[in-house]
This record gives C-alpha cells, structure tokens and sequence, in this order.
C-alpha cells in the first residue's frame, strides 16, 4: 500500500473510531422570570447546570435579585410534558429542593430517568417566596447546544493536514523522478 493509500485510510479510520472514551458533560441554562408564573414580579434569575451522563452528577449555579418578599423555599420541579411554560405550584412535582438565598449552588445525583427526562425540557427551577407561595419566578431548563469539539476533532483536523503534506511529498517525490 502506498503512502498516499495509508493516509487516506487512516483518515477515514479516525473519522469512526473514538479517541478516548470519557463522559460526556451536558450543559443547561435557565432564565428566570415572572414571565411563566405571571405574578408580575421584578425580579430576574438566571442559572447553569452541567449533568455529567456518566456518573449522573447534576452541578448547578443558580442566582436572582429583586423578589417582592422572602423567599420561603425552592426546586428543581418535573414537568409531565414539555413545557410551554410551567405549572408553579402544580402538580408537577419538585425533585431537588434547593437551598435559600443566592446563590444556590450545590450538586446531586439523577438517575438515568431523571438525566433523559432533563435532556428532554422537563426541568424547571422555581423560587417560591412569601407573597407567591407558588412561585414568584420560575425558567426552564434547557440544554446549551454547543459546537463539537475535542479529540475525535482534532485527531482528524491532524489525519487532515497529515494528508495534505503526504499528498505535497508524493508529487515532490513523483516531479523529481
């Protein structure tokens, strides 16, 4: 097989064949706002979230300002079905109760249930204060869509070049011959 031959198929080997096999990270947002829970509230929020589907840690960081009153408690609630907005306050049950005050940030286990129901747009947050037993502000969880990246990309970004200079090498070696 010629050199040219072995580039071209170790390019095409490595466009299928993993680098490594580490987990994968998923990472979330949210907005927080009245806008779901029309309570007409001021105040505002927003939060991260990053679900390692490995091991199943869910890790957030979650902040607001501007509630009307204190707030008395908090979640990460479970909707039934994807959510054009919420139900505050529902029957949607919370699944991760949230520490007072801003920032909340801490981490817990999903079970694999949870993580594909989270994947799907089910999660939401929702900051349940005094004059707004139901919620006050609430935003949905929603995966960041991010650009591929990593080793299998760079690999064959590499393959690519690697390709490219053999192909420079043949014709300097086929012109000299």
């Amino acid at each position: 097989m010629n050199f040219r031959k072995k580039l071209l198929a170790s390019f095409f080997i490595s466009a299928i064949v993993p680098v490594s096999a580490s987990a994968v990270v998923l990472e979330f947002e949210t907005v927080l706002d009245q806008s779901c829970a029309s309570t007409g509230s001021p105040a505002t929020g927003a939060g991260t979230f990053q679900l390692d589907t490995d091991t199943g840690v869910f890790s957030y960081e979650i902040t607001f300002s501007g509630l009307t009153s204190p707030e008395i408690f908090s979640h990460i609630h479970q909707a039934t079905v994807e959510p054009a907005c919420p139900n505050p306050g529902g029957a949607n049950p919370p699944i991760v109760s949230l520490p007072n005050g801003s920032p909340k940030i801490g981490s817990t286990v999903y079970s694999p249930a949870q993580q594909a129901d989270l994947i799907a747009g089910l999660h939401y947050v929702n900051i349940h204060t005094n004059n707004f037993v139901s919620g006050e502000i609430t935003g949905i969880i929603t995966q960041v869509e991010k650009v591929p990246s990593g080793s299998v990309w760079s690999a064959m970004a590499l393959v690519a070049v690697l390709c490219g200079v053999g192909i420079a090498i043949g014709r300097a070696r086929a012109a000299a011959v």
